[in-house]
């Protein structure tokens, strides 16, 4: 039987899996997972899987094309402007297949863009935010080996495929809990990690996507899954997560 973890009230959808809860509004989808809570009421200081289009001003709303929460999943179609001729699709999604035995709890952002233009350039980035103690990136998905990466306020660092995976982890202040935040290596190109300027507690990752000039006829997809997992057994459990993912299907252009 399939379950249901969206619920949609006009733009603003709600999240309940398992021990995790958060919300979404579809008018600020550069504002992405919100309000996120763990077991107990344990509030969890992050915003996750925002979606950062060069069509949306900061702080403005952009109402959805169209939406809808079905189980599953929660889908928000956005249309192309004059500024940017690229229509958006966005689904937000708890995936069904799990490493075996996983105590994990997961949410992906699959992206879609197309263009009615000839030829167009579609790059954006999905965003995360988040207070951590430590980030460590996974260099082999095979030996389960982790590379802790030392930030400093004021010098981003840029994660390119010939230095590691595109597979961080964010370990959460309080000391029980891990984000893992993975991109499939066919879509993997450049991701960006800093301190966010305004208060060094906080994270950011920046994938970007779709690099490549847009065609009209084309629909080019990629996708970021995130990954909650217990901090006792985070690295095993996040590589095999990521192993998971690489092995799949990566999401191509059609």
């Amino acid at each position: 039987m399939t379950r249901t973890v969206w619920k949609l009230e006009s733009h603003l959808a709600r999240l309940k899996i398992d021990r995790l809860s958060a919300k979404l509004d579809l008018r600020r989808p550069d504002v992405g997972l919100f309000g996120l809570s763990s077991d107990h009421g344990r509030s969890l200081d992050a915003s996750l899987l925002a979606l950062q289009v060069p069509a949306f001003s900061e702080g403005h709303e952009l109402p959805p094309a169209e939406c809808y929460a079905r189980q599953t999943d929660l889908f928000a179609s956005y249309s192309a402007s004059a500024t940017w001729p690229v229509h958006v699709n966005a689904l937000w999604r708890v995936p069904s297949a799990m490493p075996s035995k996983s105590p994990a709890l997961a949410v992906e952002l699959v992206v879609s863009v197309r263009t009615d233009q000839l030829a167009s350039r579609p790059e954006l980035t999905v965003q995360s935010r988040l207070a951590a103690d430590e980030v460590v990136r996974l260099s082999d998905a095979d030996s389960a080996t982790f590379e802790a990466l030392q930030l400093v306020k004021g010098e981003p660092i840029d994660l390119r495929p010939d230095g590691g995976t595109g597979c961080l982890l964010f370990r959460l202040e309080g000391g029980d809990l891990t984000y893992a935040e993975m991109i499939h290596p066919a879509d993997f190109r450049s991701d960006r990690l800093d301190r966010d300027p305004k208060d060094d507690r906080f994270v950011r990752i920046g994938h970007t996507l779709f690099c490549e000039p847009l065609e009209k006829g084309v629909i080019r997809r990629s996708g970021i899954s995130g990954v909650f997992l217990p901090r006792t057994a985070d690295k095993v459990l996040a590589a095999a997560h990521f192993s998971l993912m690489a092995a799949s299907e990566p999401f191509i252009a059609t």
